[in-house]
């Protein structure tokens, strides 16, 4: 599954399954604090997702923090939205930007007298958006955004200052006709010019399928227009950036649970690196698998030119021809092993605490620091895991229910 921009899925999607919808790969932009901004505007804004009991209930709060790597979050000043959000921003606006699932709306919030006040809103229903689901919110500078909505498969350009849409953009070129459709951008994807790259990827939760064919998006921030490049192998998900400015993309763990149960209904998760300025994907890896040994998948950065990836105990938790994807995808029992972007041979294991995970992969990047979650069985709490410090994964802030997006305000 910044900015953040989440990978989620759109259009003829079945009922959003907790496990999977942990599995969302995001990031966040965050730096030193910039001259001139308000002290008392919080550094990071943190959407939450807390649920029921039966886990179909849930409730978003928007959380406030200086600080995420020690320490517990609370809720006491949050802002709390009715069931599913989604939260946006630009680095150093001080503004923040809330879609609603239930009232599909986008809502506008700045600070004033160091509390968040919202300013604006924005509804959807006239735009022939009747549910939010999966949507993607992608920045050109602080007063212009595209909204991405696959659902009704439009891009709506929106002027930030007056609040209102300029237009719609057809994206009916970016659904995949046989399944449902998923679109993954996060902040490793910029690249000069004012290119964004994502991903498209066609996946069914219920039916538990994956296309064999995956797209490479380019969408050109300046004009709207966007172009789209055949991935070697499909599956794949949101980009983890080399030093050398080169992207890689992962089939993530659901990739691989499928596989390992009916290799006919999922490509093996693979590997692809799109080089730096160049418009011609390579195949890094044909199969992750095999640089593991067992069921591998996703994508986390741990240094500038490694990467940790979700990888199943087999002997603790053997896939079976009755196991789901959903299980598999959600069980605790996947290790954490890293590999080299420039050299992806065989991958080591990582030692780490804990030392097995859900395979869903959440990821977020706050400056220099990249933090990953890890929840507890119950979801009730996360902790952030700091995975590119210097020691290895380092436990950071706590935070209650479950964090799918961090987002710098200065």
């Amino acid at each position: 599954m910044a900015f953040p921009f989440f990978s989620k899925p759109s259009r003829r999607t079945g009922p959003w399954l907790l496990a999977l919808a942990l599995g969302c790969g995001a990031s966040s932009e965050g730096d030193d604090v910039p001259p001139g901004t308000d002290p008392e505007v919080p550094r990071f804004a943190i959407l939450t997702t807390v649920f029921g009991a039966d886990f179909m209930s849930r409730t978003s709060f928007i959380a406030f923090a200086d600080d995420l790597g020690t320490g517990e979050i609370d809720l006491r000043n949050a802002i709390e939205i009715s069931g599913p959000a989604a939260l946006w921003a630009i680095e150093g606006t001080e503004e923040f930007y809330i879609s609603s699932s239930e009232s599909v709306s986008l809502r506008k919030y700045r600070f004033v007298d160091g509390e968040p006040v919202e300013v604006d809103a924005l509804g959807f229903l006239a735009e022939g958006i009747t549910s939010l689901f999966g949507e993607l919110m992608l920045f050109d500078g602080p007063d212009r955004a595209f909204f991405i909505e696959l659902n009704s498969a439009q891009a709506l350009e929106l002027d930030l200052a007056q609040f209102e849409i300029v237009r719609s953009i057809d994206l009916s070129d970016w659904l995949d006709d046989s399944q449902p459709t998923f679109a993954a951008f996060n902040r490793a994807s910029a690249r000069g010019d004012g290119e964004l790259v994502g991903t498209i990827t066609g996946l069914d939760l219920v039916q538990e399928t994956v296309s064999d064919k995956s797209q490479i998006v380019i969408f050109d921030l300046e004009t709207g227009d966007f172009e789209l490049l055949p991935s070697p192998c499909g599956g794949i998900g949101s980009p983890v950036r080399a030093e050398n400015g080169d992207l890689f993309f992962s089939g993530d763990p659901y990739v691989a649970a499928v596989h390992a149960i009916d290799d006919s209904r999922s490509p093996a998760p693979c590997l692809v690196r799109l080089p730096a300025g160049s418009r011609v994907p390579m195949l890094a890896s044909a199969n992750l698998n095999e640089l593991t040994g067992a069921p591998s998948g996703g994508l986390i950065p741990s240094g500038p030119n490694s990467a940790f990836i979700r990888v199943l105990d087999t002997a603790t938790f053997p896939p079976t021809p009755e196991s789901t994807a959903a299980q598999l995808f959600g069980v605790p029992f996947w290790q954490t092993w890293e590999i080299d972007l420039n050299d992806p041979g065989p991958a080591t294991l990582v030692e780490r605490q804990p030392a097995l995970l859900a395979g869903g992969i959440t990821w977020f990047e706050a400056g220099d620091a990249v933090y990953e979650n890890v929840s507890a069985s119950d979801f009730s709490t996360t902790t952030l895991y700091q995975t590119n410090a210097p020691e290895g994964p380092t436990p950071g802030a706590v935070i209650p229910g479950v964090p799918f997006s961090i987002v710098s305000l200065r």
